[in-house]
């Protein structure tokens, strides 16, 4: 019996031999070199609603290991307790200007936060009751990250106004300290020559520098410069902030002809040929400020949450997956507004009564990892405005193959096809008799007990599309049946 793998969707150049997928929506890519998807949870409340549009979040952990997770909006910033946002804003809150959000940063046990309009933000983790601002010769900075014990600003509103490709760093070890100019404490900041503008920054032993049209290296040299800066790429960087993602060193974004990695030293194309023409066509052009992307290390994704032009309500509705070891992508139709990536905090069973009363729809089983301390997990915030998990059932998947021409220089009549996968499938049969007319469709077939849906489709091309819903996992591709007919 002929089989058909599920191979990688590439939209950009649709496949000829049956092995590709002309649509992969509502599975997630997997690691593995023989290549098969597995379901995506939907995302289901675990919290209550926060007063206005999330603009970010973060995790970190106390000097015990107690794990926090924390949230802003325009106006406020919060604190996760069980299942319930508290407001931990310094008094008299803040003034988030559009389009800018909160970005954070751990640093030891602190929290650092920056939304461009207000001072940067401090919290330290089992001492804190409310943030404060951090330092008052610190600039006000779109961008924050740790490289090696210094807290690193960029794209700047400084003493001599604003400044989209500066640098400028913390004394060393203190960002609550004199952020002045001074070779002893090795606080200083740079000017960048090129690049536009500051979209991101990566820490770690040395910096990396995201500019909308170069990408810097920053390392550590000691007094009295502290840093030296060495541009690594010319004429290529970052379009949209938010669809920067980082783990470790290596960095996912979004650039002016398409998706790219960063490694710390080089660029590596990651979308031509597959994704990059796709998503230029389907992504709405004015969501690019509201985008928002997550490593989620655990599935070795990177996932980026946009707004399509098929968005009913102009928000962001479709997420876009790439697993890095099998160089696979998908996309999954889920609304939500900013993707957050938090550390789980420990519930009793009285905390789960915030979740729900009836044990039977929590979002996750008893024996989740969702439930206990300190596990980090991807989710979101909704359009209700409630922090979410994906860990919900399974969304029901859609899943077509490229076109074949089964019989080679005849026509075929295919007979059967057994979707390999669980959960409740269906099929239809996709043909033609020549690439430049119309695709006809039949009627969806469920299997037969033996597990077969049965057909008569006579054709010289044909193509399987697949519906998998109720609860499934796994999904690999299709076997089939068919018979070379004598018509030409």
């Amino acid at each position: 019996m002929p089989r058909i793998p599920f191979g990688p969707w590439t939209p950009d150049e649709p496949p000829l031999d049956g092995t590709g997928l002309v649509t992969a929506t509502n599975v997630s890519p997997q690691s593995s070199a023989t290549g098969y998807y597995r379901s995506w949870p939907a995302l289901t409340p675990i919290s209550n609603a926060l007063s206005g549009a999330p603009l970010g979040g973060v995790a970190g952990k106390s000097n015990d290991g107690k794990a926090m997770s924390f949230a802003g909006d325009m106006t406020k910033l919060y604190r996760l307790q069980a299942s319930t946002w508290g407001d931990v804003s310094r008094v008299g809150g803040y003034s988030t200007a559009t389009p800018e959000v909160w970005r954070f940063v751990p640093y030891g046990y602190d929290i650092i936060a920056t939304n461009y309009s207000d001072a940067i933000q401090k919290f330290t983790i089992g001492t804190s009751t409310k943030f404060a601002d951090m330092s008052a010769t610190a600039p006000r900075a779109r961008h924050l990250a740790v490289v090696r014990d210094f807290l690193v600003t960029g794209n700047t509103s400084d003493t001599d106004g604003q400044r989209a490709l500066r640098v400028r760093w913390s004394p060393l070890g203190n960002p609550s300290g004199d952020w002045t100019p001074n070779a002893t404490l090795q606080t200083d900041f740079q000017d960048l020559t090129t690049g536009d503008e500051i979209m991101g920054l990566v820490g770690g032993e040395y910096g990396a520098i995201i500019c909308r049209s170069a990408i810097y290296r920053m390392t550590f040299v000691g007094p009295p410069l502290a840093f030296q800066f060495d541009e690594v790429v010319r004429n290529h960087g970052c379009a949209a902030s938010g669809s920067l993602a980082t783990d470790g060193t290596m960095s996912v974004f979004y650039a002016e002809d398409g998706f790219y990695i960063f490694n710390g030293v080089a660029l590596t194309p990651i979308g031509v040929g597959k994704i990059n023409r796709w998503f230029e066509d389907n992504v709405a052009p004015s969501s690019f400020p509201t985008m928002s992307a997550q490593i989620d290390a655990t599935r070795q994704l990177y996932v980026l949450l946009f707004t399509s032009k098929d968005s009913p309500n102009g928000q962001p509705d479709t997420l876009l997956q790439y697993n890095w070891v099998s160089d696979r992508w998908t996309i999954i139709r889920q609304p939500a507004l900013v993707l957050v990536r938090l550390l789980s905090t420990v519930f009793t069973l009285e905390d789960l009564d915030t979740v729900s009363m009836n044990l039977d729809v929590l979002p996750a089983s008893l024996d989740s990892r969702l439930w206990s301390g300190g596990v980090p997990y991807l989710g979101a915030f909704t359009q209700d405005l409630k922090f979410s998990a994906f860990a919900g059932p399974a969304l029901v998947a859609e899943i077509e193959t490229g076109e074949a021409a089964l019989g080679g220089g005849v026509k075929a009549r295919v007979q059967t096809v057994r979707p390999l996968c669980d959960g409740e499938a269906s099929v239809v049969v996709k043909h033609r008799d020549d690439q430049w007319g119309p695709q006809q469709e039949t009627t969806a077939e469920t299997p037969t007990r033996a597990g077969d849906c049965k057909f008569n489709v006579d054709a010289r091309f044909h193509s399987m599309k697949l519906t998998i819903g109720g609860p499934w996992t796994v999904a690999q591709g299709v076997d089939f049946t068919f018979v070379p007919t004598s018509e030409t």
